[in-house]
């Protein structure tokens, strides 16, 4: 199989990246980053994810990990919004018309919080006062726009919603590296009143899982 891959240089992406090129597909990576260690089955393309990419001819799936917003605490609007609705759109617009139909997309379960999915200044205005929905909002709203095009073009889509991912070369400002960190140190460690419902997925089982749903 060969797939065309965003976010191949971050936490999930370079885990999903690591194991299915080992299992002998060919990986066509999008970053950012100009200069990448060379992995067999890999060919890296650095540039931005609205272009109109040549791999996508050749490509037999998208899979879309590439985000913008989803680590910081404070995210801003207009960059989450710019990333994860209208370049996203725009790649897979472009891959779509190079015969591409086939698109496995990463998300988050934050996204259960929008019923109504209609894009305004007042909203826009309330959720900038809402940090934590300015991220999840506009993922939900690609989602949304992904099941539209799904309906009206011959194209097959996936989107995994995720819940908080842990593991090893996990970035240390995160849970569980920051809570075993002040662990073996001996430290307080600040949390909140723990009234939020989630869950917690091991890197392994999600990248096994993504492997798993390439398969339509």
């Amino acid at each position: 199989m060969k797939i065309f891959l965003t976010g191949s240089n971050g936490y999930i992406g370079g885990n999903f990246l690591n194991k299915v090129s080992s299992k002998g597909h060919t990986v066509y990576a999008l970053t950012r980053k100009k200069k990448n260690k060379k992995i067999k089955n890999v060919k890296w393309i650095t540039g931005s994810i609205n272009k109109e990419w040549k791999e996508f001819k050749r490509s037999d799936i998208l899979v879309h990990l590439a985000t913008e917003g989803g680590y910081e605490k404070y995210p801003k609007f207009k960059k989450c919004f710019n990333f994860n609705v209208l370049k996203s759109k725009k790649l897979v617009t472009n891959a779509y018309n190079s015969g591409c139909k086939k698109f496995l997309i990463i998300s988050t379960k934050k996204e259960k919080r929008f019923k109504d999915l209609t894009y305004n200044i007042k909203k826009i205005k309330n959720y900038e006062k809402k940090a934590d929905y300015i991220y999840p909002f506009t993922k939900a709203l690609f989602s949304k726009f992904c099941k539209d095009f799904s309906k009206k073009k011959d194209a097959k889509f996936r989107i995994i919603r995720l819940f908080h991912v842990y593991g090893r070369n996990e970035n240390r400002r995160r849970l569980w590296p920051a809570l075993i960190l002040s662990a073996k140190k001996e430290k307080d460690f600040m949390m909140s009143p723990g009234s939020q419902h989630t869950d917690f997925n091991f890197i392994d089982n999600v990248v096994e899982g993504l492997i798993s749903s390439l398969n339509f």
